[in-house]
This record gives structure tokens, sequence and C-alpha cells, in this order.
């Protein structure tokens, strides 16, 4: 081999730039051990406040419950990576458990959820069957059993099904009087009406559909309200159908019919 041929100075720059590189990959594993604690604990505190917030936590309180859940479980990763075996095995254990209770917790968090609230998207769909809506993932293409087609639940169906579970009472027309509330402070409607060809006013409740002509109810406005109180300051009353139920006359519950309408418009704007 000529020596004469060798290039020092370009042999001692590549020996430098390995020796740098080596030396710095050494200083990083140093730092990153060093510093992979709380590296730890602040990646998975941070995930796991995001996924709260996201399923309708307070920011503070998911702040809260992620210190501990992300302490407890940096601290099982920790010792998962120990050089007793005694600590890997325990450390192996409480990460097992701490997932599965974690998932579990979710899990009862949003079984309920008809929307998934970070995406908007449906979190279930719903197929028919002979004993009314079923909610299936929306995996599904068929109903395994009836065959059926799955598709997106609607608000009309979630309140229609929540309404069957929940034992509410049967729409039921309302009588209307000059001192009754039809609009919650914001603005939301207290009750509903379906209007006859002929001009007639029937007044309900609730949503839903007529419990003769099976036609969807409307919320009420501004303009079906004028109308009802022109009808009743006339002598006659003519256009607005009041009931006689079972001699109770009284006001709906307004609390009840405010919460209902407000379960209905997020239903809505969610769809």
């Amino acid at each position: 081999m000529d020596l004469g041929a060798i290039d020092f100075k370009k042999l001692a720059v590549r020996v430098l730039i390995i020796v740098v590189a080596v030396l710095a990959l050494l200083i990083f594993g140093f730092v990153a051990i060093k510093l992979s604690t709380g590296l730890t604990f602040l990646t998975i505190w941070s995930i796991i406040v995001g996924q709260l917030v996201n399923y309708g936590f307070n920011i503070w309180l998911a702040r809260a419950i992620a210190i501990i859940i992300a302490a407890a479980l940096t601290y099982a990763i920790n010792l998962m990576f120990s050089s007793d075996f005694k600590k890997r095995k325990l450390g192996i254990i409480m990460t097992c458990n701490i997932a599965v209770i974690y998932c579990l917790g979710l899990y009862l968090l949003t079984k309920d959820y008809i929307i998934n609230p970070s995406t908007g998207k449906p979190a279930v769909c719903c197929a028919t069957t002979p004993y009314g809506f079923e909610k299936v993932p929306c995996t599904w293409k068929k109903h395994p059993i009836f065959m059926t087609d799955v598709s997106p639940c609607t608000s009309e169906v979630i309140l229609s099904d929540t309404m069957a579970k929940k034992g509410y009472p049967k729409v039921e027309t309302i009588r209307p009087r000059k001192d009754m509330a039809f609009f919650t402070p914001d603005g939301q409607p207290l009750a509903w009406y379906y209007e006859y060809p002929d001009g007639k006013i029937e007044i309900f409740g609730r949503p839903g559909r007529h419990p003769q002509n099976n036609a969807v109810l409307n919320p009420i406005n501004p303009e079906i309200v004028t109308k009802i109180f022109q009808q009743l300051q006339s002598e006659t009353k003519t256009g607005v159908i009041i009931h006689e139920e079972s001699g109770n006359n009284q006001m709906p519950n307004m609390q009840y019919l405010k919460e209902l309408s407000d379960s209905l418009q997020d239903l809505q704007g969610n769809k």
C-alpha cells in the first residue's frame, strides 16, 4: 500500500466526524435515560387529557385525573425495564391492569354516545327489526338476523328510541293559554304543533308524530303563536283544538319541556 497516496487530512476529518457522532449518541442516550421518566409522564398525561376533554370532561378535571393515571402508568413502565425480575413482573402486571381499567372506564363513559365528539361522525348505526330500531356497529352492512339495511342513526330515531326506553308518556295535546310560555329565554321551543289544512292548530307538549295521522310535529314558532293568540282572543276561539283530557287542564311541566327541547337541539346540531 502506498502511504503517499493516502490523504491523511481527509482521513482525520472522517475519524473526527465518527468520534463526534459517537459522543453525540452517548450524550443523547445519557440525557434520554435521565429524562425518560419525565418525558414518559408528560406524553401519557397529554394523551389522557386530550381524550378526556374530547369526551366532555372539564379541562381542569381532566388534567387532575390524568396526573393520577399518568403517574401510576409511568411508575409501572419504569418497573418493566428494571434489572430485577420481580420488579419487571410487577411492572407488567401493573401496566396491564391500568390499561384495562382505563379502557373499561372509557367504555362506560362513551357506551351511550351516538356521535363521536371529536369527529362528529356517527358512533353507532341503526337497523330496523320487528321490535323497533336496534343499535349496531357502523361496520355492518346488514343486520345479521333480520337482514335489514344498516344506516347511521338520525336524531328522530334516537329520540324515539330514548323515549321508548325511558317510558315517556305518549304525545298528548295541551291547552293553550294566554299566559303560557312557548319559548325558553334563549329562544328554544317549549311546544310543538300540527296545523290542519283548514287552519286549525293542535298544540303538543313534546316532539314526535301526530297520534292520529302520523304527521311529524313542528316546533312552535312566532307566527303560529301569533295565530294562536288571535284565535284565543276571538269570541268563538275557533281554530285551536282544545282537549279536556282526564280533567287535567294544567300547563305542562316547563322544566321537563326545556330539557327535552335542549336534548333535541343538541342531537340536530350533531347530525
